[in-house]
């Protein structure tokens, strides 16, 4: 998916990929232990939840193995529900019923069809976006039980963006402070 991205902003695209852009990188620097698991898992959500909900106009999926990852299948069904369009990558033809791929998850892209190669991204997201344009003013779209996960996910966002532009990455205490800030509002 590196290689996606990549290739995407080189087309223009202004891409957030997880493993690069979220709570991954930061927490690289971390002794085990050094931030509760819970507190981890609250923020990481909160900022997926953030990233579909506020900042994200089409979703891709990558499907390349024989099941989507975990997170990656919780995204776009998360995406679906909120009517962000879907686009599913895939350039192999593992899957586990015989080629193809469960309804279930190709039906996220509202025409079961997938991009086989990287290059043909870029119309793909341009049409599904065209199609199922974003509404505006997102606040609407979120159901009530995620208004919160969405401001938490709105302030690690804006955290790590200033950690980013200073050329650091928030330490534990700052994510942990963070989070307790959020238990405290709710």
């Amino acid at each position: 998916m590196k290689a996606a991205a990549s290739f995407l902003e080189s087309r223009g695209f202004d891409v957030y990929l997880p493993p690069h852009d979220g709570l991954g990188p930061p927490l690289t620097l971390f002794e085990p232990g050094e931030l509760d698991r819970s507190k981890l898992a609250t923020l990481t959500l909160a900022l997926a939840v953030f990233q579909l909900a506020r900042r994200c106009d089409c979703l891709v999926l990558n499907l390349n193995g024989r099941v989507p990852d975990e997170g990656g299948a919780f995204e776009a069904a998360m995406a679906f529900t909120l009517g962000t369009p879907v686009v599913l990558y895939k350039r192999d033809h593992r899957s586990e019923l015989h080629g193809q791929d469960n309804a279930m998850i190709t039906g996220l892209s509202h025409d079961f069809s997938s991009v086989r190669t990287v290059k043909r991204l870029p119309d793909k997201i341009m049409k599904a976006v065209g199609r199922y344009p974003r509404p505006s003013g997102r606040t609407a779209d979120i159901p009530s039980h995620l208004h919160k996960t969405v401001e938490l996910g709105d302030s690690v966002w804006r955290l790590l963006e200033k950690f980013r532009k200073a050329g650091v990455s928030p330490g534990p205490a700052e994510l942990a402070a963070l989070h307790d800030a959020y238990r405290v509002v709710t």
